[in-house]
């Protein structure tokens, strides 16, 4: 078992964790986006106390993984299981990898996001997520 989860909202997963950091970027309305996720958890069924919402100011996976990677070091968790959309999987692996400073092992998992099926790609809000993750995935090849 984890130390700690990270979970991405929009991920629906049945992981078990002693702590399950919720993060996400500012959203609408003045709310951090782990707020509404958290709100939505707790309406099924979930405990309240099991939820940390993780507010921190970014803007790329980068700076979520060096950010969260400075908070797992902070508090002394070893092992993490991040939670992330079935097509950021491969580019999230590599950047927290990357990024992490080697205190915490970070294993990646997927679950389906209704935006994007295997062969969603074909359709239009499948084609601007392929084209913006292969755009992104580039830009971590060239760094």
């Amino acid at each position: 078992m984890a130390d700690s989860t990270i979970i991405n909202p929009g991920t629906d997963t049945g992981i078990d964790a002693p702590i399950i950091l919720v993060n996400s970027p500012w959203g609408y309305y003045g709310h951090n986006g782990s707020e509404f996720a958290i709100r939505f958890a707790v309406k099924h069924r979930a405990q309240p106390e099991i939820f940390d919402p993780f507010h921190m100011e970014r803007h790329s996976t980068m700076e979520e993984a060096q950010g969260v990677d400075a908070e797992f070091l902070r508090s002394g968790i070893k092992k993490a299981i991040v939670l992330t959309s079935n097509y950021h999987t491969q580019r999230e692996r590599h950047i927290f990898h990357q990024q992490g400073g080697g205190e915490t092992e970070y294993l990646l998992a997927s679950v389906p996001n209704p935006r994007f099926e295997p062969d969603g790609w074909r359709f239009r809000e499948g084609k601007k997520v392929f084209l913006l993750l292969t755009v992104k995935t580039l830009n971590v090849w060239v760094e």
